[in-house]
């Protein structure tokens, strides 16, 4: 089974499903998230060819600077646009093959990040 851990920064707060952002503003945020994704799924296939993946399962691991009980769904949600650009990126073909697993909160003072993992489905 292959894997790709894709480490990008915590999403803006505007990106959130609970914020209310002007739309102007508020598709600003989503395309910035989506260029962030793309580039941060790119560095991680570190030059390999984009493998372009069907289906796919995906973790995820917040660490942020404090402890904070968070929603899973929310936390997926805010995620979305960088998923579209890991998409960009090809590392999977289409999002809609993507099956989330599991979704952790941790600590992490000096690095606060998202750490996806991202393993090809068996099909």
């Amino acid at each position: 089974m292959k894997t790709i851990t894709i480490e990008i920064p915590l999403p803006h707060p505007g990106v959130t499903p609970n914020q209310q952002e002007h739309s102007g503003k508020r598709f600003s945020l989503n395309k910035k998230a989506r260029e962030i994704g793309f580039c941060c799924a790119f560095a991680a296939l570190n030059r390999a060819d984009a493998p372009r993946w069907k289906k796919a399962t995906a973790s995820v691991v917040r660490y942020g600077k404090v402890a904070r009980d968070c929603d899973r769904d929310n936390m997926i949600c805010s995620l979305k646009h960088q998923i579209d650009g890991v998409c960009d990126a090809g590392i999977i073909e289409n999002d809609k093959g993507l099956l989330w697993g599991e979704v952790r909160f941790d600590v992490d003072r000096d690095n606060p990040r998202v750490e996806i993992v991202i393993r090809e489905a068996t099909q």
